[in-house]
Formats: structure tokens, C-alpha cells, sequence
């Protein structure tokens, strides 16, 4: 991207970038936002969205995001509806976030600014969570009374 930063806090670690295309508005984030820049990233959003297009938010570039940014997509996307659609790659930290919190169909969440544009449902198994058992104590206990054929062990060796 050619173009300077519509804002810019270098000691705040983030930028946000605007930039209008033939399909719509892009917000471009950059670097870190949490908290302290939940703010300005809301009114930057809702300053960009001040027209008849359609507006995505491209996270593709942050490093990291907080539940305050959650906070502020969802009541972004309740104002605007389905003019608003996230871009957040299978790789970033936004997408994983969201995954987690369950909110990759709810907010719109995309994997490319082409398939955000074209309006389709988004892709809701892209986050792979793999949940392990603990192992603990009942895990190794279960291990033991188990034989490899599925058996009771207890009762392999009686018979």
C-alpha cells in the first residue's frame, strides 16, 4: 500500500488505513489494538461506513487484538448490519479470537477482501480447535483397565 495512514500512533503501536474501492470502504488496521485504542478504531469504522457501500474491516495485519475490539465489531456490526463484513486470514490473531468466542458466522468473518465483497456466508470451519482430554489421573486409570482389544483388563485375566 502506497498511501500514508489516514491515523497514525506510533506509540500506541497501531495504524489505521482507509482506502475506498469500486465494490466499497476498507479499514485497514495495523499492529496492536486493545484497549487504549478501542476508541479511535470505533469512530474510524463508523467514519468510514458514512456512505451507501458496504465496509469491511480488514484485520489481516494485527498482531494483537482484545475483547475491548471484540466489543467494538459486534456493536459495529449491530449499527450497520450485513454492510459490515470482517476480513481475518485462517492464520491471524483476530481470526483465532474469534473463532474461539464463537463469533466467525455471527460478526461476518472472512478469509479474502473478494469473498467479504461478493457478500457470501463466510466460512464457519476454518479455526481448527483440537480439544484433548486431560491427563490426567482418570485418563491413566482408563488406560490401564483397558486391554487393546477394549476389553475390561480385570476381566481379561479372569477368563
Amino acid at each position: 500500500m502506497d498511501r500514508e495512514p489516514e491515523l497514525l500512533a506510533p506509540d500506541l503501536g497501531y495504524a489505521l488505513v482507509r482506502d475506498r474501492t469500486a465494490q466499497g470502504s476498507v479499514a485497514y488496521a495495523f499492529g496492536e489494538l486493545d484497549l487504549s485504542t478501542a476508541s479511535a478504531f470505533e469512530s474510524f469504522l463508523l467514519d468510514t461506513a458514512a456512505g451507501p457501500w458496504p465496509v469491511v474491516a480488514e484485520l489481516s495485519e494485527c498482531r494483537f487484538i482484545d475483547a475491548s475490539i471484540v466489543s467494538v465489531l459486534i456493536r459495529v456490526r449491530d449499527g450497520l448490519g450485513d454492510a459490515f463484513r470482517i476480513v481475518a486470514p485462517r492464520t491471524s490473531c483476530a481470526r483465532r479470537l474469534l473463532g474461539i468466542l464463537d463469533l466467525i458466522e455471527p460478526l461476518g468473518v472472512h478469509e479474502t477482501q473478494r469473498s467479504a465483497f461478493a457478500g457470501g456466508r463466510p466460512q464457519t470451519n476454518v479455526v481448527d480447535l483440537q480439544f484433548r482430554p486431560h491427563a490426567g489421573r482418570d485418563r491413566r486409570r482408563a488406560n490401564r483397565s483397558l486391554s487393546p482389544l477394549g476389553r475390561d483388563r480385570r476381566a481379561w485375566n479372569r477368563a
